[in-house]
């Protein structure tokens, strides 16, 4: 799972109004609170010998103005990755399912139960579907590199060029969390564009299925079959 890359300006932004707050509290002309007299906390909140209205309007201010950044800019940006990132991982999903659709009519002429496109959503159930034989000697996903068409190739780049609008648009309008998911979704928008020009006598065409394969099992050279939905974490690490 990624993790969350800290916002170096909203620590700064924190430390600062706890400052700002114990700052108010010991300029404040409000007595010290009862349960605090006679208490190691009390001599802290005691007046500073001169200046405490300055630095109690001074407070005051960077109160309103943090207030203010928060409201009118945090915020808003907040709602817009969320929207942005639920919009990609939706796509994700859909495009998935489309290209599920594609595999299943390609091996079945169009024929399938209803159902199936969603369960194969799930990683292990997709691995154990297509690895199974479809012809002696030959399995599910083997038989689509011997079953692709023009026609079915046309249908995958449609999903992939989907994708692949969708990520650039995220990528332009957010500020990125996390580098390695940044650079592992330009990576993936590389691999769409670049699967546009493959066609069926392209040597590319074993890599395009062997991608497919990865983005639907959770499968990569270097880990294996982890169970984990790599494209959809580095989206949510976006």
């Amino acid at each position: 799972m990624w993790r969350r890359k800290i916002n170096g300006s909203d620590v700064s932004l924190v430390s600062l109004l706890l400052l700002m707050v114990a700052l108010g509290l010991k300029a404040s002309d409000d007595p010290v609170p009862s349960a605090l007299r006679g208490t190691g906390w009390a001599p802290l909140l005691a007046q500073f010998a001169t200046g405490n209205q300055i630095i109690f309007d001074l407070t005051v201010g960077f109160f309103s103005a943090i207030a203010t950044y928060f409201l009118f800019v945090r915020l808003p940006e907040h709602q817009k990755r969320t929207r942005i990132i639920r919009q990609l991982s939706e796509t994700l999903r859909e495009v998935k399912l489309n290209c599920i659709r594609t595999f299943l009519s390609m091996l079945g002429g169009g024929g399938y139960p209803s159902g199936l496109p969603e369960e194969l959503l799930d990683q292990a159930r997709f691995r154990t579907f297509f690895h199974a034989e479809h012809a002696p000697g030959q399995s599910r996903w083997g038989q689509l590199a011997n079953e692709i068409n023009d026609y079915w190739l046309a249908q995958l780049r449609v999903e992939l060029r989907v994708l692949r609008e969708e990520i650039q648009f995220a990528l332009a309008a957010l500020e990125p969390r996390s580098d390695v998911a940044f650079e592992r979704m330009k990576s993936l928008y590389g691999w769409a564009v670049r699967a546009e020009a493959v066609d069926l006598d392209s040597d590319d065409l074993k890599s395009l299925f062997r991608t497919l394969w990865g983005i639907h099992t959770g499968y990569s050279f270097v880990d294996g079959y982890t169970g984990k939905d790599h494209v959809a974490d580095q989206i949510a690490s976006l």
